[in-house]
């Protein structure tokens, strides 16, 4: 009997090392099944970061090509409409001082240019008077000139205007009104090339030059 359970009991070691052995290759197994799910659940998170990047692209590009261009073009529209309004008061405003009259006004058409409006009709600019014309233009260079210089406002030159002749045809009575336009215009400096001498009357400081053969110097 002895013997007997001897054996049994060495058989019975044995196969506790075997479980043992075989438990923890188990227990092995299990870590590295763990080990490994953990890695797919790192992957499932990253892909998912990715599809959701991915509809944010996609839903950005869909906007842009989509909405975006038509959102931009309506802010150009009314930014347009703007400036048209702004600068067709300004010509408005400098004209109706240049030319004192009832029957003749100017305004902005659509594309910007100059129409004239006399007795409720658009005339062209070739009926113009000499005065009438050079109003005109010098109340739409006003007027540019103040829109460009608000629209930038980094820009260097905007205390500074130069005119050109801007009197030629005027009337004695249009050059008085030009001092007043001046005057409104609030700008430091004016600088204004004229061989109207009634100009030196409202100018701060005159220089005279004179040109010969070609040749202009200062007198």
């Amino acid at each position: 009997v002895y013997v007997r359970l001897k054996k049994e009991l060495e058989n019975l070691v044995w196969e506790e090392r075997e479980f043992e052995i075989q438990k923890a290759g188990f227990e092995m197994k299990v870590r590295d099944l763990k080990n490994f799910l953990e890695e797919i659940e790192k992957e499932i998170a990253r892909k998912l970061d990715i599809k959701n990047n991915l509809d944010i692209l996609i839903g950005m590009q869909s906007f842009i090509e989509k909405e975006f261009a038509n959102l931009i073009e309506t802010i150009e529209k009314k930014v347009m409409l703007k400036v048209h309004y702004d600068f067709n008061s300004l010509v408005q405003k400098w004209f109706s001082m240049l030319v004192d009259s009832d029957n003749i006004s100017l305004r902005l058409a659509e594309d910007f240019s100059p129409a004239i409006i006399q007795n409720e009709h658009e005339i062209d600019y070739g009926y113009l008077s000499g005065g009438e014309k050079t109003a005109v233009a010098l109340a739409y260079r006003l007027g540019l000139n103040q829109v460009i210089n608000k629209l930038m406002s980094n820009i260097k030159t905007r205390d500074l205007l130069i005119l050109d002749e801007p009197t030629d045809g005027f009337s004695s009575e249009q050059l008085d009104r030009l001092k007043q336009v001046f005057d409104e215009l609030d700008i430091k400096q004016v600088i204004l090339v004229s061989h109207e001498s009634r100009v030196e009357s409202f100018a701060k400081n005159v220089i005279n030059v004179r040109k010969e053969n070609h040749v202009s110097e200062i007198i």
